[in-house]
């Protein structure tokens, strides 16, 4: 048995909470969550339906998998697609069905426009800018073909966004950069006559930290699952994995433990094997990259921050803290049970601060 549980009404409040404060200052500004890389991790289909039933009613998505999904459920939101496309079949798939499409080239707005034309549909696009992430938009100082676009604001095309992405809490400095150099696009875009639609750079670490650049719509996706490097104490971290002890064995003293001999025993021991394993998203590879990533980028771990705390792997049996020895294998790891004669076999094994977005997409997430 392995699992993901999910606390609807944990994740509830969060939603909840958040909404209440992206709106104190704006009633009308939009809240879209971000349900992808399968809802972080959560289940895109339940994730999204949450979410839409505590009011937001705009989600985003990174794929066309993903779109895929939420088109077939029907659940009920606006689904923005957030990456680019110049794939003449997705793009008609995306009109299609209500998608709302990511701009960012002159040649995509055409290739959506005429896809638009010869399905006689109208393709309702955001226009992505890039401030200073280098990987998708418009650049911010490329005016002309921005105002092209907006030339061009007729049927079959309706832009109804324009947005940014990388606004960063690491360096407001930077931050601030970022969100002048939009700005500036939009008061040349607005200087020229244009009616600009729906306007973001937010996700949830820029909307939790700078309240002045929440603009029109704020985009949040990490925060509603309580996992932000910006404390709320409202938050609460949604998801946890569990498994159960699948065999108890007893080893000798100088006997090696699991692939590598990396580990021996010092004495006669108990050991607890759970049938979870790299397989599943747990290796010893998430507690190095987090010694070395949190030396580095203190501020900026968002959904892995402090997923090991001591700097080991450990799971959770009955409250207790058990340490994972010798190397993690594809899906069996090896737990030191010996301080507790008490374990059984099908006793609950947690992993607590497991980030669900490492959890193997296949594993059950149950919403309880």
């Amino acid at each position: 048995m392995k699992r993901v549980v999910v606390n609807r009404s944990d994740l509830k409040n969060n939603v909840r909470h958040l909404i209440s404060e992206m709106k104190e200052d704006n009633p009308d500004r939009v809240v879209i969550g971000i349900v992808k890389d399968n809802g972080y991790g959560l289940g895109i289909v339940n994730f999204t339906r949450i979410i839409h039933e505590c009011g937001i009613n705009d989600v985003a998505v990174a794929t066309m998998e993903e779109v895929e999904i939420l088109v077939k459920e029907d659940i009920g939101p606006n689904i923005l697609m957030l990456s680019p496309t110049n794939n003449n079949t997705e793009i008609a798939y995306l009109i299609s069905n209500g998608v709302e499409i990511t701009v960012d080239t002159l040649y995509q707005f055409n290739l959506v426009k005429e896809t638009a034309k010869a399905l006689n549909k109208s393709a309702k696009i955001h226009l992505k800018i890039d401030c200073g992430f280098g990987r998708y938009g418009f650049m911010y100082d490329d005016f002309e073909s921005v105002e092209k676009c907006f030339k061009e604001n007729i049927f079959p095309i309706e832009i109804i966004g324009i947005y940014a992405h990388g606004i960063t809490p690491v360096s407001e400095d930077y931050a601030t950069l970022q969100f002048d150099r939009f700005m500036k696009l939009i008061d040349f875009i607005e200087g020229k006559g244009y009616e600009v639609p729906l306007k973001h750079v937010c996700s949830s670490s820029g909307a939790l930290k700078y309240k002045d650049m929440r603009l029109d719509a704020v985009r949040l996706g990490s925060c509603l699952t309580g996992r932000t490097i910006c404390d709320r104490k409202y938050l609460k971290k949604v998801g946890v994995f569990e498994t159960e002890i699948s065999e108890i064995r007893n080893i000798k003293k100088g006997e090696s433990i699991s692939y590598g001999r990396e580990y021996t025993a010092k004495k006669d021991m108990r050991i607890g094997i759970i049938q979870v394993g790299y397989a599943d998203g747990f290796t010893v590879d998430n507690k190095k990259n987090l010694d070395t990533f949190s030396k580095k980028f203190k501020n900026v771990l968002i959904s892995i921050r402090d997923l090991f705390k001591d700097k080991g792997l450990h799971v959770v049996i009955n409250g207790t803290k058990y340490p994972i020895i010798g190397r993690v294998g594809m899906y069996h790891s090896i737990i030191d049970i010996d301080k507790n004669p008490n374990i059984n076999l099908g006793d609950i094994v947690r992993f607590d601060d497991f980030e669900p977005l490492k959890v193997n997409p296949i594993i059950r997430r149950e919403y309880v």
